[in-house]
């Protein structure tokens, strides 16, 4: 990662303000997950590096950074768990990262359970970003194009009324630095520092710390708008 700093600076910021209730949580939070042998095809929300926003000077966007833990197995189900897919493992941020100095000194699993099970491991270095998934579409011409995935989202009022919406198929992207978020940046230095501008064909060769992942970048799309004028999509 080009500029560690800032990415430290913004989860940090992020942290102190979900825990003082300024971010709404997410209705359902879906994970980027792509099995062995398996690809996936990506448009990134999140650049690569921060950018500085004009009329405020605070940082925005830019992947974030975390030191976190893997494969930390999970307490118990609860008796009262209502859900139908309670996590066996788990993969923490480790409380002694930078992030949380200001909220943490001690980290249980690198303080107790790294001293007493020679399986847990030290911590990893592992990115954050947003992305919507894509998929390929044949229209009605024939013509072959790129489109989002869309899913159904359940949405309850105040007064337990149930609305359905449509909306892009968007994926929090948690993946190691090394196999997967450092290739992505060389390619956004490449490409002229960014990887917003095209779609990214992923896929997963291996299993935990054998996993490697193919990146293959896509040409970025012009679209003509109605104006006349057009942009790289």
């Amino acid at each position: 990662m080009s500029n560690p700093t800032p990415s430290f600076r913004r989860g940090a910021v992020a942290v102190e303000a979900a825990s003082s209730g300024q971010f709404t949580p997410f209705k359902k939070t879906e994970y980027l997950q792509i099995k062995d042998g398996e690809k996936a095809l990506l448009r990134f929300l999140t650049d690569y590096d921060s950018k500085t926003d004009p009329n405020s000077g605070e940082l925005v966007g830019g992947w974030i950074g975390l030191k976190q833990h893997l494969n930390i197995k999970t307490v118990p189900q609860p008796a009262d768990f209502t859900g139908s897919n309670w996590p066996s493992y788990m993969g923490p941020p480790c409380r002694r990262d930078p992030t949380f100095s200001s909220m943490y000194s001690d980290c249980f699993i690198c303080d107790v359970m790294r001293k007493s099970d020679p399986l847990v491991k030290a911590p990893s270095h592992r990115l954050w970003a947003l992305a919507v998934l894509r998929e390929e579409y044949v229209d009605a011409d024939g013509v072959r194009t790129i489109r989002d995935q869309m899913r159904k989202v359940v949405n309850r009022d105040a007064d337990g009324n149930e609305t359905e919406t449509v909306e892009p198929r968007i994926v929090v992207v948690n993946m190691g630095r090394k196999n997967f978020f450092d290739p992505l940046t060389a390619y956004a230095q490449r490409f002229g520092g960014t990887v917003l501008d095209r779609d990214y064909e992923i896929t997963r060769r291996g299993e935990k710390i054998e996993t490697t992942y193919l990146i293959i970048p896509d040409e970025p799309q012009r679209v003509v708008n109605s104006d006349g004028s057009s942009e790289v999509y």
